[in-house]
């Protein structure tokens, strides 16, 4: 008995349900402790299991929670359902439960469940808002909204998270919400322009204004990590004596790979504000034909620098 008892933990650890379900068979089953089966059959989602353990033995109210609190930081979202519907609402207590519950991009269904069923006095509505818009749930930022349950929430650092992680649906019902002169933007923007999301920068530099966004940093990051889409939506939507383009030029040029970004820039400014010949010689060392051409008028006779660092062959005479 001590075997199997042994056996049946080691099976529950694992989540070797065809073990567990052979050792029930088998032995006699309260020598193979119900409560630990229980627990496990919640984390692991053995709805089976638990649903025959719960018609055949008698567990406590905090055993039923415990079991029911590892099935809701697993994602099992049947067990949760069915123990909701086994439990009265007021013995249904799930004040204590891990932030990890949160944190698991793939619990949404889990916590959009609790926070529908749930007092959300009891829940930690900052943390789930935080997490939501970090991984896209979308609905339950809506869902908390709706029902006005952000007055315990950063609604700073949510739309923060929401810009930062590219979850442009999350961003505009933030927005229709938030009181935006009370948002910081200057980190945010810059978050956004790294990263290269597109749509949700379109979105700022219209919501905004661009003084607000430190947009002059802004471009000079989105040059620097080669986000030619984010870069163009500056240069076009923003004055350019709000914008350092010398510096953002440069920083463009730095890379090999972004000769379409440095060719998108010059065409996009007014080149008296820029180093073209600086601009050439990386064009030369990087091998840029397209953009040596759209130079034509720099003058080469200093650039020998250049010519010996890569050769002659890959070097446009103006």
């Amino acid at each position: 008995m001590r075997f199997a008892c042994s056996t049946m933990v080691e099976a529950c650890n694992y989540g070797h349900l065809h073990i567990v379900e052979w050792l029930l068979q088998n032995f006699y089953h309260m020598c193979l402790n119900p409560q630990l089966l229980m627990r496990e059959a919640g984390r692991n989602g053995w709805s089976n299991i638990f649903l025959w353990l719960i018609d055949n033995y008698f567990f406590k109210t905090s055993n039923k929670l415990m079991a029911t609190k590892e099935a809701i930081v697993n994602g099992k979202l049947g067990i949760v359902k069915l123990m909701f519907s086994r439990m009265s609402k007021s013995d249904f207590d799930i004040s204590d439960l891990p932030e990890k519950t949160f944190t698991d991009s793939n619990n949404e269904e889990v916590v959009s469940f609790v926070l529908h069923h749930c007092d959300p006095i009891k829940l930690d509505i900052s943390t789930i808002m935080i997490n939501a818009c970090k991984f896209g749930w979308t609905e339950t930022v809506q869902y908390i909204l709706d029902e006005k349950l952000f007055s315990s929430c950063d609604l700073n650092l949510a739309f923060a998270k929401a810009c930062e992680n590219g979850e442009l649906e999350i961003v505009k019902a933030l927005a229709d919400k938030c009181n935006l002169q009370n948002l910081k933007m200057e980190k945010t923007i810059i978050s956004v322009c790294i990263k290269g999301w597109d749509e949700v920068a379109l979105f700022l530099l219209d919501k905004f204004e661009h003084t607000r966004l430190d947009i002059a940093n802004a471009l000079i990051e989105a040059c620097r990590h080669g986000e030619i889409d984010v870069a163009q939506a500056i240069l076009r939507k923003v004055k350019h004596t709000l914008l350092d383009v010398k510096t953002a030029l440069d920083k463009a040029c730095e890379n090999h790979m972004h000769e379409e970004l440095v060719l998108l820039i010059l065409k996009n400014i007014n080149q008296n504000q820029v180093d073209l010949k600086t601009v050439k010689k990386q064009a030369i060392r990087h091998k840029w034909r397209e953009v040596q051409f759209a130079i034509p008028g720099v003058d080469t006779e200093d650039l020998n620098e250049a010519e010996q660092d890569t050769g002659t062959d890959f070097i446009v005479i103006s």
